[in-house]
């Protein structure tokens, strides 16, 4: 991934994907298999960092904010 800032036990962590700004919630916990966490409509993946916390001592963990959520560009097109 991109740009990496560390925050509490996640980091948050950046990228481009077709020209947008994609944001996601990494930890780079030990084991396996890693853990992808997926926010529903209407939240981002802030909703799904006391999960993601308590999942991070043992696995890594990625939580990414979809297109047009949380921190991530909106796309100009549905």
């Amino acid at each position: 991934m991109g740009l990496i800032l560390r925050t509490e036990k996640l980091q948050s962590a950046w990228t481009s994907i077709d020209g947008l700004r994609m944001h996601a919630r990494v930890s780079q916990g030990p084991g396996s298999p890693a853990m992808v966490l997926v926010h529903g409509l209407v939240v981002s993946s802030r909703y799904m960092v006391p999960t993601a916390e308590r999942l991070s001592p043992h696995h890594p963990v990625y939580v990414p904010d979809l297109p047009g959520f949380g921190k991530s560009d909106k796309p100009p097109v549905p």
